[in-house]
């Protein structure tokens, strides 16, 4: 009532148990009106509890994803149409010898640019990068060397949701025992 004095209107979330001992989540808003001459406090509740628990929902489900991207020994790193980062797990820096940017959005081509000089092979992998554009339909495999030894497979493809495309996904496997135990066979 203090802010609907204050400010002519109020507003708050609030969690209650039920009589039955379920959790509610109630939003109210609070407002003065005049009637007849008079002011008046008009108080609306709203039960959110759905919204809410839907919101918690996301966030329990997008914390559970982040643990499983975070937890592949793979480099991952997804892009929308306009070349922004949705996404990037620690190995892709790490196989990159890259810290994480401070600035947002960070910009795919930025952190191609920054990367170019742990690679042997950087020429060619920057042309690859910067043709695949994010609504492109081709998926796209192909090597890289690091120059520290390490080789990785770098496969591209489509990011697509609800049949569009939405962007790009750039994955990164560690193949280097793979390739030095194939050498050795040849």
């Amino acid at each position: 009532f203090d802010d609907i004095k204050t400010n002519g209107q109020g507003f708050v979330k609030a969690e209650k148990l039920s009589g039955t001992g379920r959790k509610i989540y109630i939003e109210n808003n609070g407002f003065i009106i005049n009637y007849n001459g008079k002011k008046h406090y008009l108080i609306i509740a709203k039960d959110i509890t759905a919204q809410e628990e839907a919101y918690n929902a996301l966030n329990s489900s997008l914390d559970i994803q982040h643990a499983i991207f975070e937890a592949s020994d793979d480099g991952l790193l997804v892009e929308d149409v306009n070349r922004h980062v949705i996404t990037i797990n620690q190995n892709f820096y790490q196989f990159f010898d890259l810290c994480p940017p401070n600035n947002v959005p960070i910009e795919t081509l930025q952190l191609l640019s920054e990367g170019l000089r742990t690679l042997k092979n950087a020429d060619s992998i920057s042309s690859i990068v910067s043709h695949l554009t994010p609504i492109s339909d081709k998926q796209s495999i192909h090597t890289i060397y690091l120059k520290n030894g390490t080789v990785l497979e770098m496969d591209s493809f489509p990011l697509i949701h609800n049949q569009a495309i939405k962007g790009r996904v750039w994955y990164f496997k560690n193949i280097t025992d793979l390739t030095h135990s194939t050498n050795k066979l040849e």
